[in-house]
C-alpha cells in the first residue's frame, strides 16, 4: 500500500510539473495570428465599447474577453500574457481531470484523466492560444466533475451552485457548451426512471444557466443586421466525421504523427475497454453514444445547411472522454492484478508502466512545441521584413479585412494606406496574403490544405519587384504597377 501511494502521488506531480512546462515554456515566442489579434483588439477597448464590438462580432459570448481584459488591466498585453488565461485554465483543468478520474474510477482514474488532459495536444495547443477554447474546456471539466457528484448521490447546495456556476460561465464563453450540457441532460434523462431526482436537479439548473446566455443572444439579435462571422467554414463531408472522432482521441492536428497516433491509440483501446467493461456506477456506453456518437453526427447534419462544423468547437467534450479513459484505466488495473505472477511484481510493472504512459503523453504533447503544423501565422516576421524595406512609404494592399489588426499590432497601423484586394497601384506597393482558412480538423493555420490558393495574380500592369513567404500560411509580395 506504501508503495502504491508513492506512485500516485508522483504519477500526479510529475504529471501535473510536466503540464505546467508544455503550457507555459515559450508562450509568447510565437506571433499572434489572426483570431488573436482579435482579442487583443477587443480587449484594448473600454469596457462599455468592448461588449458593444463583441455583440456586433457575434462569434462568442463575451465572457473570455472579459476576464482576458481584467488580466491586462493589470499587465502589459504582450503575446505571452495575452495567452495567460488560457495557459491557467488549461493547468486548472488538469487538476480537475484528477478530480474527474479519482470521482469516476479512483486513484488509478484520477492518474488517467490528468494524463488525458495534461498531454492531449488538442489541450495543450489551446493553451498557449488567446481564444476561448481552454477556458472554456475548464468550464466544461467543472461542470462534468459536478455531474459525476450528482450522479454518486451528492445533493449539497454547494454543489449546486456549483455546477450552476460552471453551466453558466461555460455558456457565456462559447456557445458550442451547450453540446456539452445538452449531452449531460440527455444522460440524465435515459436513468429517469431509476433516477428521477438526478434529471430534475440537472434539468433545473441547466434552465437556469439558459437564462443569462438567452439575455445576451437577445440582445445580439436586436441589432439591425445580426451576422455571425463564420462564413469560412465549408460544409463537412462524410469522412469528416471519422477525423473528428480521431482527433478527438489523438489530437493529430489535421497531419499525422507518430506520437499523436500513438497517443489515441492508446485512448482508444481504453475507450473500447471502458465500453465493453463498464463500470457499474458510471453509464460509459451512455458517455460514449450520447456524449460523442449524437452531437457529432447532429452538428454533421446541421452543418449540410449551415455549416458550423470545426474540430476544435468540440473540445468541451474532452472531460466525457477523460470520464471513459478513467473507467478503463481502473478495469485494466483489476485485470492486470489478477493476473499478477505474485503481489510484488505491481511494483516493478506499475512504475514502468506509468512512466511508459508519461513518455508517451509527452512525446504527443510535445508536438505542439515543435511540428510546423502547430506553427501560427508569422505576422511579426512579416512585418519586420515590409519595415526594412520601407513600408512608410508605400502602400499596403490586403487579401482580406482582419489582416489589418496583426498588421497594427506589430507596427504597420500607420502605412500610408490599405485596401482590400489587389487593385492597381502607383510606384511600389505591398500585396499581403492569407490563405484562405478550410481545414476542419487543424488547431492553426499552417496547416496545408491543396484547395487553398498561393500565389497571388498580379495585374497586367504590374510587375513584381520582392517576395516574402511563410509556411504558415502568409506572404507578401512588393510590386510596382504602371499608370
Amino acid at each position: 500500500m506504501a508503495g502504491a501511494g508513492l506512485l500516485y502521488w508522483t504519477g500526479l506531480t510529475l504529471t501535473l510539473l510536466l503540464a505546467i512546462l508544455v503550457a507555459f515554456v515559450g508562450l509568447g515566442r510565437s506571433s499572434l495570428w489572426v483570431d488573436e489579434a482579435f482579442t487583443w483588439w477587443f480587449t484594448q477597448m473600454p469596457w462599455l465599447q468592448m461588449m458593444a464590438q463583441v455583440r456586433l462580432d457575434g462569434v462568442n459570448p463575451p465572457f473570455y474577453y472579459l476576464v482576458v481584459k481584467a488580466v491586462n488591466q493589470l499587465l502589459e498585453p504582450t503575446e505571452a500574457n495575452l495567452r495567460l488565461v488560457s495557459a491557467i485554465a488549461y493547468v486548472l483543468t488538469v487538476i480537475l481531470g484528477v478530480l474527474i478520474g479519482r470521482q469516476a474510477a479512483g486513484r488509478v482514474g484520477a492518474i488517467a484523466g490528468a494524463w488525458l488532459m495534461a498531454f492531449h495536444p488538442m489541450a495543450v495547443a489551446y493553451a498557449r492560444d488567446a481564444r476561448p477554447y481552454s477556458l472554456v474546456t475548464f468550464f466544461a471539466a467543472a461542470t462534468t466533475l459536478a455531474f459525476l457528484r450528482f450522479l454518486a448521490g451528492d445533493d449539497r447546495w454547494r454543489l449546486r451552485i456549483s455546477a450552476l456556476t460552471s453551466l453558466v460561465l461555460g455558456m457565456l464563453t462559447h456557445y458550442f457548451f451547450l453540446v456539452l450540457a445538452g449531452v449531460l441532460s440527455v444522460v440524465a434523462a435515459l436513468g429517469i426512471r431509476r433516477r428521477p431526482d438526478l434529471f430534475r436537479r440537472w434539468a433545473t439548473l441547466t434552465l437556469l444557466a439558459y437564462l443569462p446566455l438567452g439575455l445576451w443572444v437577445a440582445w445580439y439579435l436586436a441589432q439591425p443586421d445580426p451576422s455571425l462571422g463564420i462564413g469560412w467554414i465549408k460544409a463537412p463531408r462524410p469522412r469528416d466525421l471519422a477525423l473528428t472522432m480521431w482527433n478527438l482521441l489523438s489530437g493529430y492536428g489535421g497531419v499525422h504523427d507518430w506520437p499523436s497516433g500513438l497517443f489515441g491509440g492508446i485512448t482508444s483501446l481504453l475507450t473500447l475497454v471502458a465500453v465493453a467493461k463498464p463500470a457499474h456506477r458510471i453509464p460509459v456506453r451512455q458517455f460514449l453514444i450520447v456524449g460523442f456518437g449524437v452531437p457529432l453526427i447532429g452538428v454533421w447534419l446541421l452543418s449540410q445547411r449551415r455549416p458550423i462544423y470545426v474540430d476544435r468547437y468540440f473540445i468541451v467534450l474532452l472531460p466525457l472522454l477523460s470520464v471513459l479513459i478513467a473507467c478503463a484505466a481502473e478495469r485494466v488495473s483489476f485485470w492486470l492484478r489478477g493476473h499478477l505472477a505474485t503481489p510484488t511484481a505491481g511494483l516493478t510493472l506499475g512504475p514502468v508502466l506509468l512512466l511508459g504512459l508519461v513518455l508517451v503523453g509527452l512525446a504527443s504533447a510535445l508536438q505542439v512545441h515543435i511540428n510546423p503544423k502547430f506553427e501560427k501565422e508569422a505576422w511579426q516576421e512579416l512585418t519586420e521584413y515590409i519595415t526594412a524595406s520601407g513600408a512608410s512609404d508605400s502602400r499596403l494592399l490586403l487579401s482580406e479585412e482582419e489582416i489589418v489588426l496583426p498588421l497594427w499590432y506589430y507596427g504597420l497601423g500607420a502605412v500610408a494606406g490599405s485596401d482590400v484586394g489587389l487593385a492597381p497601384c502607383s510606384g511600389p506597393c505591398w500585396w499581403v496574403f492569407r490563405q484562405p482558412y478550410t481545414q476542419a480538423h487543424a488547431f492553426s493555420q499552417a496547416v496545408t490544405d491543396p484547395d487553398r490558393p498561393w500565389e497571388p495574380r498580379l495585374p497586367l500592369q504590374c510587375r513584381l519587384l520582392s517576395r516574402w513567404k511563410s509556411m504558415t500560411g502568409i506572404g507578401a509580395w512588393q510590386v510596382a504597377c504602371s499608370p
